[in-house]
């Protein structure tokens, strides 16, 4: 076992099949006795693994097991989460960070296209893969967190220093509240810091609805001039104000196709044609 969490359980495992290594997450046993959840988690399986773009981890294959209940099989991706980079001090330079904002917002924009919301868009639900693209996470299982009993820890859908003010307030989320927790995740990207994280859980839902960050002062010069308007726009407190949909976030920024970090392979190319250059010259 990887991880157990509250919906399910993650493993390592091996498709002997096809050959390939695959990630299982199986759903916890008190979920599966709720019908209604089985019924929900079916739909959005079905739905997602009709999914199949390049910032998206796909879905193999989903059904039930008659010991083990419900259980879906997943691409593995040899790579690394925002969350690792963030823990290892990583930061993203402008070029770096306006690509893996394209390549997430074009990954939501594939998932709302099919009325998917992640709900639960975080740094350990993004993963860098190790040809440098990054894929979304965790989308086929984030909205069942809606249809789950909570208890009183739980009572708020998502994780509270990422969530939307409309979450933070128990309101019904939509493709908007999914681009302010991007709007999140970039600005800590970025500076090093989430500004609505707190110690505690009342403290962060009042930073997430009342805080307004000023991006510019916290960016300075050292990020364009879009990708400021877009992360700004992103965290608008009400929806109505903040950027319509990931397709319209994309065009402001402009779509990237370069990965979103570079692989050391590339990294060595890069200074190899350097190095060369350097010689003709």
């Amino acid at each position: 076992m990887i991880i157990r969490g509250d919906l399910a359980s993650c493993y390592y495992g091996r498709d002997a099949r096809l050959d390939r290594t695959v990630f299982l997450k199986i759903l916890n046993p008190s979920l599966t006795a709720d019908k209604d959840i089985c019924a929900r988690f079916e739909r959005e399986a079905k739905a997602a693994a009709r999914l199949d773009h390049p910032n998206l981890v796909r879905i193999h294959e989903f059904g039930e097991d008659p010991e083990e209940g419900l259980y879906m099989i997943l691409e593995w991706i040899t790579g690394k989460s925002l969350r690792e980079h963030l823990r290892g001090g990583k930061r993203f330079s402008d070029s770096e960070l306006t690509a893996l904002a394209g390549q997430v917002l074009a990954g939501l924009k594939e998932l709302h296209r099919v009325g998917i919301l992640h709900r639960d868009v975080k740094p350990e639900n993004i993963l860098i893969g190790n040809d440098g693209r990054a894929r979304i996470t965790d989308f086929s299982l984030a909205a069942l967190q809606g249809s789950v009993k909570l208890t009183h820890h739980q009572a708020i859908v998502g994780t509270p220093a990422y969530m939307s003010p409309e979450q933070a307030a128990g309101q019904s989320p939509d493709g908007r509240s999914d681009l302010f927790s991007v709007g999140t995740i970039l600005l800590e990207l970025a500076t090093g810091t989430n500004p609505f994280e707190a110690g505690e859980l009342l403290e962060s839902l009042r930073r997430i609805r009342e805080l307004n960050v000023q991006v510019d002062e916290l960016l300075g010069d050292d990020y364009s001039d879009d990708l400021k308007r877009l992360i700004a726009s992103c965290l608008e407190k009400d929806p109505s104000r903040r950027i319509a949909s990931a397709e319209a976030a994309l065009n402001l920024i402009g779509e990237h196709e370069q990965p979103a970090l570079k692989t050391p392979a590339q990294q060595r190319r890069g200074r190899s044609y350097l190095y060369l250059a350097g010689f003709i010259v």
